[in-house]
This record gives structure tokens, C-alpha cells and sequence, in this order.
């Protein structure tokens, strides 16, 4: 059987649902099937609409590669000229609200038809992105089955729009990565058998550190971390919504007395750029921007910390919390969404953009070390239990199963 996957990015590219289309993958090759994926040769998001400084570009991608037997085809990704922009913008989104603004690649396009030809299942990605209705609507012309991961987030802009509702109403299958998601999609109208619940996962194996001591005290010397210091820890891109300017704000009112840093990972956006660059020196020796970091030194870093902290206001899942756990470490959320589901005892959570509630909860987990270690023990037992890949694949698999009732075409893959 062959499942062929679209999707904006690929890894190396940063992001929750590029990882868990590697992982469902990966997962798919290791049993057996033919899968593909076609992305566009972009790593950062700044890379969807233009062309980034040279020295920005930190991978540059092939058109072809193999991951861990995963056949990745990447297209060049099209620069949107301004009068189409203004089109997509004023015409489009203004008039139909249709969200057209891209990335878009004309040659994957015109590959899908080619592309698609032998697939049995085409498994779209990532709204509200148009390579999901370019695909979707070649793979119903050649009369394939379509699966659809939306990494929703309820409330957004970009995402409660009725076209994205009648996509995800019209593919055969819909994988939610929470049971939130799913009763949300329920009650906007979509029917429940068709809709599955497959997590974020993660591989137990990819969170052992490495060369740890050593990262440890080079960490320290570098940074000047005391032993009585704490380290919180945020991963994530960093845009407006991630609720970064509330976690600073709470980390600055906490470090008045207390030795507590304060390091951010991920991929930078103009918002955040500007916010940090207002910072005083004094505020940026105890908060400290890691941009872009491997991912050994990310994980070696959250053995390190005291806990992790997500504020966002929109988060489909969150699975840097799953990543946390599987470090030994507490996570701290906001109460939106999917996240305090998930979260429910192995953290805190707290409102969206409240910096006193914020502070409390990072002192709760920073100062009481108890609390801290049993949270942190009941989320990396939650991950093993339910959040591994050998775990949701089965799920994936059993739902792919579903497709073909009745035909006996996956009888010979067990469920």
C-alpha cells in the first residue's frame, strides 16, 4: 500500500505538525508501506512568501532525500508577486474569505496529477495552507481515498473559515490530535465516524542526553548559572499568540529577588525581534534567546531546566510538553484549548495573558520541589502510556484500515 503525504514543510523544519507527520511516517515505512512525502523546500516560515537574507538560511534543502525510508520530494516554493498578493488579500479574502496567501508551489502543483497516479491514500496536511485543496481535489479526481490532518486551532482567524469546514467535511477521514479537537469538530458539523483521534507522539529514545555532563558545565561557565539558580525553559516559535511577552513579564517580576533564567528556543519572528530587542542589558542576562538549536542540545537543555512553559493562546496539541515530560520535567500551559486536557495533573496551567497567574505557577513548580518531581514522573508516564509513536501509529493504521472496509485490501496488515 502507498500513502502519499503534502505538506508545506518537512524536517528539519521546526514545527508540531511537521513532526508529527515525520513521526506518522516514519512509523508507516517501518511497517511496511510505500510513503511519500511532497513539501516545498523551505525551512523557516519567513521562507514561505520571500527569500530571506543568505545568511538566515541555516539548511538548504535537495530535491530529494530519504528519511529513515521515507521518500521526500521538496519543490521549489514561488514568490508571490504584490498585485497577486493584494488579490488573494482584497479579493479573495476580503470578498470570499478564502485564505489563498500561500506558501504555494506552481511546480508541485503540476507534479500532484503524476504524483498521486499510484497512491491509495493521499494524507493532506496543516490548514489552512492551498496545498491542501490542490491535493484534495486532483486525489478526488483520480478517485483516491483522503485523509486530512488539520492541526486545528479553534478561534483562530485563519482557521475558522467555511471553506477549511467543507474540506475537512469532504475528505474520507479526519485525524484529530485530541479528543478536544475532535468534539469541536463534532460540533461544528462534522460526522464522528469519521473522525479519529491520533496524537502528537514522540520516540522515547530521541529524549536520552547526550554527552550531558559535559553540555552541562560548558552551559554553565557560558551563562554564569549558579547551583541554587533556576531555568525555565520556553520551545516554540516565537509569534505573538505563544504568549512570550506574558512568560518574560512573569520571569522579570520573579528574578527581582531570585536567581531564576529564563531561555527561549525556537525560530524568531519580527514581533518577537522587536519585543526582545527592547529588553535592558540586565533583563537579557537573565533572559536569554537560544534561536535555533540542534536537537541533542534541546534536549540535554530540558534535563537541565526546572520545567518548561507554554503560554500560547492557540496551541492544536503542544507537543513540546510531551517532549518536556519525557526529560523528568514539569510543564506549565495556558488554559485554552487542547492543553489543560492534556496537561490535567503532570502540570499547571493558567489563563492566557494573566502575568500575576503566570508567576504563581512558575513559583509553585520552581520552589516546591516535590510538587515538581511528582508532575513531572505522571507526564513521562502519560507519554509512555498513550503519546508514543508504536502507539499512535496503531491508531493510524486501524483508521487507514476503515477506508477500505468491505474491499479487503489492507487484510494482509494486522490492526
Amino acid at each position: 500500500m502507498k500513502v502519499v503525504n503534502i505538506i508545506q514543510r518537512y524536517h528539519p523544519a521546526i514545527g508540531g505538525s511537521e513532526a508529527w507527520c515525520q513521526g506518522m511516517c516514519r512509523y508507516l515505512a517501518r511497517q511496511g508501506w510505500d510513503t511519500t512525502v511532497l513539501t516545498m523546500n523551505v525551512f523557516n516560515e519567513d521562507e514561505y512568501w520571500r527569500d530571506p537574507p543568505l545568511e538566515n538560511c541555516i539548511v538548504r534543502l535537495g530535491k530529494f532525500e530519504y528519511d529513515a525510508g521515507v521518500l521526500v520530494k521538496r519543490y521549489r516554493r514561488n514568490k508571490i508577486h504584490p498585485f497577486v498578493y493584494r488579490f488573494f488579500k482584497e479579493v479573495l479574502d476580503a470578498r470570499f474569505n478564502l485564505y489563498f496567501y500561500g506558501p504555494h508551489s506552481l511546480p508541485l502543483y503540476a507534479q500532484l496529477f503524476r504524483q498521486l497516479l499510484s497512491a491509495d491514500i493521499v494524507h493532506l496536511h496543516t490548514i489552512p495552507y492551498p496545498h491542501n485543496f490542490f491535493g484534495y481535489f486532483i486525489a478526488r479526481l483520480l478517485g483516491k481515498k483522503i485523509a486530512i490532518t488539520p492541526h486545528f486551532h479553534p478561534g483562530h482567524s485563519f482557521y475558522e473559515r467555511n471553506s477549511n469546514y467543507w474540506l475537512l467535511r469532504h475528505c474520507d477521514a479526519v485525524f484529530a490530535v485530541s479528543d478536544f479537537e475532535k468534539d469541536y469538530f463534532v460540533k461544528q458539523g462534522l460526522r464522528p465516524e469519521k473522525i479519529f483521534v491520533a496524537y502528537n507522539a514522540v520516540d522515547p529514545n530521541d529524549f536520552k542526553p547526550q554527552g550531558f555532563d559535559e553540555f552541562r558545565l560548558r552551559f554553565y561557565e557560558r551563562y554564569k548559572i549558579r547551583e541554587d539558580s533556576r531555568i525555565i525553559v520556553f520551545v516554540g516559535r516565537k509569534i505573538d499568540y505563544k504568549g512570550l511577552d506574558t512568560l518574560i513579564e512573569a520571569v522579570r517580576q520573579i528574578v527581582r529577588d531570585k536567581d531564576v533564567r529564563l531561555f527561549t528556543i525556537g525560530p524568531s519572528f519580527p514581533w518577537f525581534e522587536e519585543f526582545y530587542a527592547k529588553l535592558s542589558a540586565e533583563d537579557k542576562e537573565k533572559i536569554i534567546d537560544l534561536g535555533i538549536i540542534s536537537h541533542r542540545e534541546k534536549v540535554n537543555l530540558l534535563h537541565l531546566a526546572d520545567c518548561l512553559v507554554l503560554p500560547s493562546k492557540y496551541e492544536a496539541f503542544g507537543i513540546v510538553f510531551l517532549e518536556a515530560w519525557m526529560c523528568g520535567k514539569p510543564v506549565i500551559g495556558a488554559n485554552t484549548g487542547a492543553v489543560s486536557e492534556l496537561i490535567k495533573d503532570a502540570g499547571l496551567v493558567c489563563s492566557y495573558g494573566n502575568v500575576e497567574e503566570l508567576k504563581d505557577r512558575i513559583e509553585l513548580i520552581l520552589f516546591d520541589a516535590k510538587r515538581a518531581e511528582a508532575m513531572a514522573a505522571k507526564g513521562k508516564q502519560k507519554v509512555l502510556e498513550h503519546y508514543t509513536w508504536d502507539k499512535v501509529g496503531a491508531t493510524i493504521l486501524k483508521a487507514y484500515g476503515s477506508l477500505f472496509e468491505g474491499n479487503g485490501r489492507l487484510r494482509h496488515f494486522h490492526f
